[in-house]
């Protein structure tokens, strides 16, 4: 019986500092502005060099790569939550949009790769006069989640909480070629293209914990840091259509697959906040969002087009936030 009561004593001992302070509860509404940027979704594609080999032929070459991507943009955040001392509910909304060109004219040395990979023979190849490539990524996530608070000290709170996150990442890329002309006819050039679309979307669980430090009634930082499980369903759709002005549309080539699994995924943040009063706040952090094995964009010269194909691969999006909230 002693031992029991020790017991009880001891496990009090520990819990007392925890003890929730219990508060009015709040909602709130909190906008951020995120200058964010992506790692992992690039693309690099390439042009082919025209090659001369023995016998009057001609071969072709993986040419110099062309990257795209990976830049920074300003993205909103949006959150509205419900707090009191003990308590927090809260609904987040994060996107990101990106638009990238780039273009080449070379004319002396280019031919369109995607012939390649319809025909062997390389009297269907056909020399390039420009050529371009356009990416698109949007990303857009969704959080619902809900914590319990303990204050270990009157300036230390401490959140554990668990919830649910929903993800959809999409990649576009859309390659052109204009062509100098058919091969082995003097008429107008044509143009080819090859597209690809990437799409990744999941649903899962969110378990984590947040630290909160108050130095004063006005100044106080605070990290996170959240971990989550996200059954995902990638898709992709190639599409290529080669032009030939004399001898006609041809070379379309249509693949598509799908694939589910189950993808973990990270968030950690580290923010310093300013309190103006006891209704408004501002906030100024870094984030950093990791997505293992998602998809994204390498450069192969096994490609049949000698450029970008998805493969899997880890995304991250990183980057420093500011925002403004208001409790009432």
């Amino acid at each position: 019986m002693l031992k029991k009561v020790l017991v009880v004593a001891a496990l009090l001992c520990v819990m007392l500092p925890f003890a929730a302070q219990d508060k009015a509860g709040k909602w709130g509404v909190e906008v951020s502005g995120w200058m964010v940027r992506p790692l992992g979704l690039n693309t690099t594609y390439s042009y082919d060099q025209n090659v001369a080999v023995s016998g009057g032929y001609s071969a072709l070459s993986v040419g110099a790569p062309w990257s795209i991507g990976n830049e920074y943009r300003w993205s909103p955040d949006l959150k509205v939550s419900y707090t009191t001392g003990s308590f927090a509910f809260w609904a987040n909304y994060t996107s990101y949009d990106q638009t990238s060109f780039s273009t080449a004219k070379t004319p002396t040395n280019l031919y369109d790769p995607p012939l390649a990979s319809v025909f062997a023979n390389t009297e269907f190849m056909e020399g390039c006069d420009a050529a371009s490539a356009t990416l698109r990524t949007t990303y857009s996530n969704w959080d619902i989640n809900a914590g319990h608070m303990f204050h270990p000290t009157d300036k230390w709170a401490l959140m554990v909480y668990g919830g649910l996150r929903y993800l959809r990442l999409e990649n576009d890329v859309h390659v052109t070629y204009v062509d100098i002309q058919d091969w082995n006819y003097n008429g107008p050039g044509s143009t080819d293209a090859v597209r690809l679309h990437a799409n990744m979307t999941g649903w899962g669980i969110n378990f984590g914990f947040q630290n909160d430090f108050s130095f004063s009634k006005r100044w106080a930082v605070g990290t996170g840091l959240e971990i989550s499980m996200v059954r995902t369903t990638n898709d992709l759709d190639q599409n290529e259509v080669l032009n030939a002005t004399y001898y006609g549309t041809f070379g379309i080539t249509n693949t598509s697959s799908s694939q589910q699994k189950v993808t973990p995924a990270l968030k950690m943040y580290a923010e310093a906040k300013f309190n103006f009063n006891d209704a408004w706040y501002a906030k100024l952090g870094y984030r950093f969002d990791f997505i293992k094995d998602a998809f994204g964009f390498d450069s192969s010269a096994a490609a049949a087009w000698h450029g970008s194909f998805p493969t899997n691969k880890d995304v991250t999006f990183d980057g420093l936030y500011f925002s403004v909230g208001y409790k009432f």
